[in-house]
């Protein structure tokens, strides 16, 4: 089950919605949107003890192949570490936004532990 909530931009009012999910990110393609969408920004917490990777698509997820479809953007987070970004000109994913957390930044292979991750999307 997801959810999407909408929430505030403290800095312009602007309001995004934020996709959480119950099950932690892992190597199954999660599909943020299946069509046009502005990235803004997202917020991740790895608990594992090794670096872990976001890969984000500018995809649907039913067009990635993880391990072999070329990530639009990714995102690594520390060893027990977590990380926010919010971008002042968000990125465009003219043909959908999926994600997946892995071990390397263009693999497949799963972390330990899923990552907790809130992508924000508009």
């Amino acid at each position: 089950m997801t959810t999407n909530l909408k929430i505030q931009d403290s800095l312009d009012n602007k309001i995004f919605n934020s996709l959480t999910t119950p099950a932690l990110l892992g190597t199954t393609v999660r599909e943020i949107k299946g069509s046009q969408t502005n990235f803004y920004g997202y917020v991740v917490h790895n608990p594992n003890a090794a670096v872990a990777w976001v890969q984000v698509f500018n995809l649907p997820a039913a067009d990635v192949t993880l391990g072999t479809t070329a990530p639009s953007y990714t995102i690594k987070t520390g060893a027990d570490g977590g990380l926010a970004q919010e971008f002042v000109n968000p990125i465009n994913m003219k043909s959908g936004l999926s994600v997946a957390a892995t071990t390397t930044e263009t693999g497949s292979t799963a972390n330990t532990t899923g990552l907790s991750v809130n992508i924000l999307f508009k």
